[in-house]
């Protein structure tokens, strides 16, 4: 006899200040529990471990630190009453094998659903600990997982194929966000200084740095300011005469960050990591109806339709030139911007795909019933 609910125990390394945990498994808690789905997350770090991270923090200190709260979140899991699935977000815990994993598996003889939305297969040197932080990492581990796993949703096309070639069945669950929460602003006004916007982290800020000469010489033709949010604090050079404001992340006010740009910047270093990123950043400027330019790189190439809701820029000269097309023209910017929402209500709305999400778990569901 199959339950009306079904209860899903959802493992992420990080807590819900990670955009990972926060849009791949938290925003569809709400339409999941309509869909007799109720989720109860378990992320492995708090919030303080997690700021830690990218601190220039010895990697063996902060991996003990780690550590220890991997246990505690271990022992929480083992008191827990058995779930009806297993819902992991990437990984259990960032260092180390899937031991968590499997023992949850095994211990409560449940199917796995693994969450993909970057390559994490692929060996990654952290530009804040290096190379002893690639060695704990264990990415052998996540085609364990995936073997494992009776599904796995993917956040990229690169993703899912990897997982297909595993034999594992998966779901694409495109970058997708809460259209009531990021949308555009409200006014838009007529003659202001537009305002070229970034925000990301410290690992993709290095790819901005490259832009800084095409903006300085920008600058001796166009005003226009830049708002830099979420570089990490990391000693900048500024050169020339760009006139740039920083600004710390904030998750509260990202919504609002993003809908206050005129234009955005989207660079991408390519690389095999890359090939695998979700295009998150594509669909936050999407949602929030500001044109943007971006790499034609991994998904970010899916996302959107050149030149009607953004331009592509593969060198300097193309980034230059097609900031210069959207600094010119208000107009031009004001239906990127309308074409890239509509885009955005049609493909990336979290609650539908969320619906999708909610049908498939409960297939995994009353298959393993079956069994």
């Amino acid at each position: 006899m199959t339950s009306n609910r079904i209860s899903v125990l959802a493992l992420a390394s990080y807590p819900i200040e990670a955009a990972s945990t926060r849009l791949r498994v938290c925003q569809f808690v709400d339409t999941l529990a309509r869909n007799g789905i109720d989720v109860q997350l378990e992320p492995m770090l708090d919030s303080e471990t997690f700021g830690e991270l990218y601190q220039s923090t010895s990697p063996l200190s902060l991996a003990g630190k780690i550590a220890r709260r991997v246990l505690k979140s271990g022992v929480r899991i083992v008191k827990n009453s058995r779930p009806d699935l297993i819902w992991v977000q990437r990984e259990a815990a960032i260092f180390g094998p899937s031991v968590l994993e499997v023992l949850a598996t095994r211990a409560w003889k449940v199917p796995l659903i693994v969450d993909l939305d970057d390559s994490t297969w692929i060996p990654y040197k952290s530009p804040t600990h290096g190379t002893l932080a690639r060695m704990l990492k264990f990415p052998s581990k996540t085609n364990a997982l995936i073997r494992r796993a009776r599904l796995v949703t993917c956040g990229s096309n690169f993703i899912e194929g990897h997982v297909r070639n595993l034999g594992t069945p998966t779901f694409l669950i495109p970058s997708c966000l809460d259209l009531s929460c990021y949308k555009p602003k409200e006014v838009q006004p007529q003659e202001n200084t537009p305002t070229i916007g970034w925000i990301g982290t410290h690992t993709t800020f290095p790819a901005l740095v490259e832009l800084f000469p095409a903006l300085d010489q920008l600058t001796k033709y166009h005003e226009f300011q830049v708002l830099i949010v979420g570089h990490g604090n990391q000693k900048i050079n500024v050169p020339g005469n760009i006139n740039i404001v920083f600004r710390d992340w904030s998750l509260e006010r990202e919504p609002g960050d993003f809908a206050s740009l005129d234009i955005g910047l989207y660079p991408i270093s390519p690389g095999p990591w890359a090939e695998g990123k979700s295009a998150l950043k594509s669909v936050q400027y999407l949602a929030c109806g500001v044109p943007f330019v971006a790499s034609p790189v991994g998904q970010a190439r899916e996302v959107g339709l050149e030149s009607v809701t953004n331009f592509f820029a593969r060198t300097p000269k193309e980034w230059y030139d097609r900031i210069e097309d959207l600094l010119v023209s208000p107009g031009l910017r004001t239906s990127m911007g309308l074409a890239g929402r509509n885009y955005a209500c049609e493909h990336h709305d979290a609650n539908v795909l969320a619906q999708g999400l909610a049908e498939r778990m409960w297939e995994v569901y009353k298959k393993s019933r079956d069994d």
